[in-house]
């Protein structure tokens, strides 16, 4: 080998990326590169030895019985063993060169651990959602059964063209009318005309409760219907859940789906709901239950959002809805901004930005920024937030792929 040649080998071998040590039966290091050396010496600690057993004990105390073990003259004696030693992990390969010679290759797999981690942490929170997903639906059908019930007695309510009582006293009145000579012969005037006033403040009184009581049942109706057409759009998202399947979907239907579960909200704390869609047949694809969740958190933010402002009659809550479409180099995008001007933001809410675990608050819908991030992440798309600061409202965006002309099958629903 060429001196030059020889020279370009121990520079591959100081900068490669890999700890590389070749050692003996018995541990001892004979040689290795720069990298190994960064990564043993603080393992070691001050008291420095030369026996790689020895060094790894305390983090893989099966490392040398592994290499004793080995009855072949060469080959694989370990594989991409994973080991943590100290705060970063290492995939631990050994090859046995020979009979009294062994290569020990170290590569740090810290990043590849996290990412392990990470999708172990999202698929056991979608495993836990669609257990409560399914709890949910159970619950949502017994509740829906209940309505129904409800539902019907109300009808019958509305059904009544008046009160059986209410037609009864008008024949007795009219029949006292009649008789009023008589009856004021055998009572005397004073009584028969009291027992005539009675009878028709009664008849009046019964209508207006009658009254009343329709008023009543048509705002109970109302009510009902609504409830029974969210609970139909929850029990529809909860059976999908499991199903996951990704098509084209109606954008709007989305987002009204999404509006129409927080309706209780809007009317709660008087919030005005305007929209902007210039078309209304634009398609993504996508799973239709996981996207609709991200539209219900973020109108769901949009709204509590408010709690935190006391707000002036001339300035009313208020959340804007609008879809814009572009041409992008990656594509033709949609954008959906749901724009408040409630509390707004001086820093951006944390878990859009870093990785934390749990992002809903307390009595929360359970699904919170962090896991609506990562819906649009896996749907190819952005979301973020933006605010004037403080007061000042805020706006969040999603952009998501849109579905090409050519593309545009299924139902769409």
């Amino acid at each position: 080998m060429s001196t030059r040649n020889y020279e370009q080998l121990l520079q591959f071998l100081y900068r490669v990326p890999v700890g590389l040590i070749e050692i003996d039966g018995r541990g001892e290091i004979r040689l290795m590169n720069a990298y190994a050396s960064q990564v043993l010496m603080p393992v070691s600690g001050p008291s420095w030895t030369a026996n790689l057993f020895d060094i790894l004990s305390p983090y893989a105390p099966e490392f040398s019985s592994h290499i004793a073990r080995h009855q072949g003259a060469f080959g694989t004696v370990i594989s991409n063993e994973r080991t943590k030693l100290l705060d970063s992990w290492y995939a631990v390969t050994v090859e046995r060169l020979d009979e009294d010679s062994y290569m020990v290759a170290l590569r740090d797999v810290t990043d590849e651990v996290e990412r392990e981690e990470r999708l172990q942490f999202v698929i056991t929170q979608e495993a836990e959602q669609r257990g409560r997903m399914e709890i949910a639906g159970s619950v949502l059908h017994d509740i829906g059964n209940a309505l129904g019930g409800l539902s019907t007695k109300v009808a019958r309510l509305l059904a009544e063209s008046s009160w059986r009582e209410v037609t009864e006293l008008k024949r007795l009145e009219v029949l006292v009318e009649d008789q009023r000579e008589p009856l004021a012969r055998a009572l005397g005037a004073e009584r028969q005309a009291a027992l005539s006033t009675f009878l028709a403040e009664l008849v009046t009184s019964l209508e207006g409760r009658g009254d009343e009581v329709r008023t009543t049942a048509e705002e109970m109706a109302q009510t009902l219907e609504h409830v029974s057409e969210t609970l139909s759009l929850q029990r529809q998202y909860a059976q999908e859940w499991a199903g996951g399947a990704r098509a084209p979907v109606h954008l709007m239907r989305l987002i009204e789906d999404a509006v129409a579960m927080q309706r209780s909200g809007f009317e709660k704390r008087g919030v005005e709901l305007s929209r902007s869609y210039p078309d209304a047949t634009v398609l993504v694809a996508g799973d239709r239950t996981k996207l609709v969740r991200v539209f219900v958190n973020l109108v769901k933010n949009a709204l509590e959002s408010f709690d935190e402002l006391e707000r002036s009659e001339a300035d009313p809550p208020a959340i804007h809805i609008s879809v814009e479409c572009a041409d992008t180099p990656e594509g033709r995008r949609a954008r959906v901004l749901v724009t408040d001007n409630a509390a707004g933001f001086d820093v951006a809410p944390r878990s859009l930005t870093e990785d934390e675990r749990s992002t809903e608050k307390a009595g929360g819908s359970g699904m919170g920024l962090y896991a609506a991030r990562h819906i649009v992440d896996a749907h190819e798309g952005e979301l973020f937030l933006d605010s004037d600061g403080a007061g000042q409202g805020a706006t969040a965006t999603v952009v998501l792929p849109v579905v090409a002309a050519e593309s545009k099958t299924g139902d769409g629903s």
